[in-house]
């Protein structure tokens, strides 16, 4: 403003910048703001892809853990009936032999 209450007018030599200059350094400011926001929604969602990725790995090891227990838990199984069949096979067997030799059998010592 003058000393009469009269604007000076914008660009020139007065040092008024002009309203354009103004929104442009408006508009670099939003766009810098702009930017910082998507790098830091792009570090989240890289963040979250990391952590789905790792979150499949450990359900995949997880499944893995479990397929080889249920093999080892098969197996028990198996060699537990395996066992029991023995032990009739050897009851079925024993019926049949002298009493020295049902003796000899099931002593503890010869298990």
């Amino acid at each position: 403003m003058t000393k009469r209450g009269r604007r000076v007018a914008t660009g020139g030599p007065t040092g008024r910048p002009p309203k354009t200059a103004k929104g442009a350094n408006a508009a670099v400011a939003r766009s810098a703001k702009a930017v910082r926001r998507l790098e830091e929604v792009e570090k989240r969602e890289a963040a979250f892809a990391e952590a789905e990725a790792t979150l499949a790995a450990r359900k995949e090891e997880l499944n893995a853990m479990e397929a080889a227990l249920a093999e080892r838990l098969a197996t028990l199984e198996a060699l537990e009936q395996a066992r029991e069949q023995g032990r009739v096979s050897n009851a079925d067997a024993s019926s049949k032999l002298s009493p020295v030799a049902l003796e000899f059998l099931t002593t503890p010592w010869n298990r």
